[in-house]
Order: structure tokens, then sequence, then C-alpha cells
């Protein structure tokens, strides 16, 4: 809800909000898909980018990620390229194996 409506309805306790308002939280993130949203729910969503924080996301998703999550990634860097980023990145040992297998 914008601030704007709810200084109305504060002012006036007879006017209501739009019942169908769009949701405001998360949309400054548009380079990144909502799927993988979810698994940066204790981040500042509106500072976090691709081209800022490539490596975090990287780490992240290959960590949490489900399908749905990994393909979004596929498309925004290549097997050759998360492969490489690989030993700059914090995965378990069992995540890093998985990786390194599956993108070889």
């Amino acid at each position: 809800m914008s601030s704007n409506i709810l200084l109305q309805c504060m002012r006036s306790p007879s006017a209501k909000p739009p019942m169908f308002a769009p949701l405001r939280y998360n949309d400054v993130m548009t380079n990144l898909s909502p799927q993988i949203k979810k698994y940066f729910w204790g981040d500042d969503l509106e500072q976090l980018s691709w081209e800022n924080h490539r490596q975090y996301i990287i780490q992240t998703l290959l960590e949490k990620g489900d399908r749905e999550s990994i393909s979004w990634l596929m498309t925004k860097a290549s097997s050759k390229e998360l492969l490489k980023t690989l030993p700059q990145i914090k995965l378990s040992p069992k995540s890093k194996n998985f990786w390194k297998i599956y993108l070889s």
C-alpha cells in the first residue's frame, strides 16, 4: 500500500484502500526472477542485483535452489562460467562435488 493511500485512510477513517492495490514488496529487484527471490528473504532486495552480486546469487542458488531457480540461473550464466566460479564460492562439500560433476 502506498504511503499516500495510508495517509488518506488515517485522515479519514471512512476512506478505504483499493481492494486490489499492487504489492510493492521486492518490485525493485526486477532483474531477478520472482521464483528465486524466496532464497534471499534475509537480504535487502532493493540492493541485490545480478550485476553487483553475481557470486553471492550463484552460491545461494547452487546450495539451496530448486529446479526452477537452477533453470533460471542457467539462463544467466553458462555451465562453463558456473564451473569456473565453484572454487571461489562457499558450498557444502556435497554440493560442490555434485556441481563439479554436473557442470563438467
